[in-house]
């Protein structure tokens, strides 16, 4: 018969469900969570502008919906690219080292986040052919940002389900410190600030137009 595991706990670790089921055990998981978990709530809001945006596209004569699917596809490449998948990479390093069971999900998702890279330098290079009058760049487009997103909204569900519970049950407060840490040398945050805002139209549109296509 299985035993309860010792410990100062008052339910198995194996028992979490979710990303905050062991919310102020550490202020650092704390903190490391929220900025995930929001961060993935803002990568749908994103995600969900580039799908109706591909799909509402007319064919050379959208130069509003051109730029503002750039600058979508930028944002993506630009923010989650660059801060927020490096720190869902040392979770995924140091729950190998904890759980190897846990290496096949962590290297799927360490590939994705890699073919994200390739597939928004791809849809940035068309959707500058289709701004020229490129017709077929803007069926590939169309073609290639449909699939996009339903991949990453999925990568997404995948981490949250698949990756962040074990890692709640199996990194240690000094884990996620050290994850911590090292979160805070990946980048400079006064020029993450300044980078991020040239998409201050980005967030305007969302914040106004986001009751159009369901977004809270």
């Amino acid at each position: 018969m299985n035993t309860k595991e010792s410990g100062p706990s008052t339910q198995p670790r194996g028992t979490v469900t979710g990303l905050h089921e062991r919310i102020c055990v550490n202020p650092m998981y704390d903190d490391i969570a929220q900025e995930l978990t929001d961060a993935h709530r803002n990568m749908e809001r994103v995600l969900t502008l580039i799908r109706l945006q591909v799909d509402s596209l007319k064919e050379g004569q959208d130069p509003a919906g051109f730029l503002l699917l750039n600058n979508a596809i930028s944002y993506m490449r630009d923010y989650p690219g660059v801060i927020h998948h490096p720190v869902e990479e040392l979770i995924f390093a140091r729950l190998i080292q904890h759980a190897p069971e846990t290496r096949t999900v962590c290297s799927r998702l360490h590939d994705q986040h890699q073919n994200f890279r390739r597939r928004e330098a791809s849809l940035l290079r068309r959707i500058h052919s289709a701004q020229a009058g490129d017709l077929e760049a803007c069926r590939q487009v169309k073609q290639i940002g449909t699939a996009y997103c339903t991949e990453h909204a999925s990568h997404i569900r995948s981490e949250e389900v698949d990756v962040f519970p074990q890692a709640v049950r199996w990194l240690e407060n000094s884990d996620w410190r050290e994850i911590g840490e090292q979160s805070r040398t990946l980048v400079d945050p006064l020029l993450v600030r300044k980078d991020l805002k040239q998409y201050d139209n980005l967030y305007d549109y969302l914040m106004t137009a986001g009751r159009d296509f369901n977004i809270h």
